[in-house]
């Protein structure tokens, strides 16, 4: 996926720096961008889990069973909304997870009892055979769902590509920013000497975070999962 992502980018930036083009760069531009994803990731609210990211893989999901009442009108089916988009709807599994004294016992449902249905964008979980049988019971078993489905971008949007070239740009330089790449001064002469104390002297932390929320915060909001409602019942794991 990442090769993918490297060929995206060299191909649509119009100048990257020599050292990232130049051939066996391949780890260098791979480790820039890894950085530069996690970022964005960490801004846009994907990382739930650590070192999470807003490119595709696994997301779980898991939903309190007893808040589910099968004598309502809907019979003991579920709407779930996933939490994270976009989606893969073809991925969806779900498993019924037991607590058994002090030990977990996991089910998978039967494939016939959910189903997503496109129209309503909702994936339909009938859970009424599962958990009739404990209506009678004083003390019902602890039980969750856990719904596991793929989500995220196999590529970078489209649209936020002249974003991600931008910072591309900055994280290159802050990485190069090392003892090695300062030029010793000579002794008593300070020209060029650049007075950090000064207000107004660049420093790339702060011009990365001005670059992200006063220049690219709507392009931002695209893929952004900050604010979003979770599920009514559901916990993103």
């Amino acid at each position: 996926m990442i090769q993918a992502i490297i060929e995206q980018l060299t191909d649509f930036c119009d100048c990257l720096p020599d050292e990232l083009t130049e051939e066996g760069a391949e780890e260098l531009i791979a480790r820039n961008i890894k950085e530069m994803i996690q970022l964005v990731s960490i801004l846009t609210c994907w990382t739930n889990e650590p070192c999470e990211t807003l490119l595709n893989s696994e997301r779980r999901e898991v939903i309190d069973v007893n808040a589910i009442n099968p004598c309502d009108c809907k019979g003991g089916v579920m709407d779930f909304v996933p939490f994270y988009s976009p989606f893969d709807a073809g991925s969806f599994k779900v498993y019924l997870a037991t607590l058994n004294g002090v030990h977990e016992e996991i089910e998978e449902l039967d494939a016939d009892s959910y189903s997503f249905v496109s129209s309503f964008n909702v994936l339909k979980i009938d859970v009424a055979k599962y958990i009739k049988q404990d209506l009678c019971s004083c003390c019902p078993p602890q039980r969750k769902l856990v719904i596991a489905y793929d989500a995220g971008y196999d590529l970078l949007p489209d649209c936020l590509l002249p974003l991600f070239c931008d910072l591309l740009h900055v994280i290159y330089d802050k990485n190069k920013c090392d003892c090695k790449a300062c030029v010793a001064c000579d002794k008593g002469n300070t020209e060029g000497e650049i007075d950090y104390n000064d207000e107004v002297s660049p420093k790339i932390g702060d011009y990365l975070n001005s670059l992200i929320k006063n220049i690219y915060t709507d392009q931002l909001g695209i893929v952004s999962l900050c604010g979003c409602d979770k599920p009514l019942w559901g916990i993103v794991t």
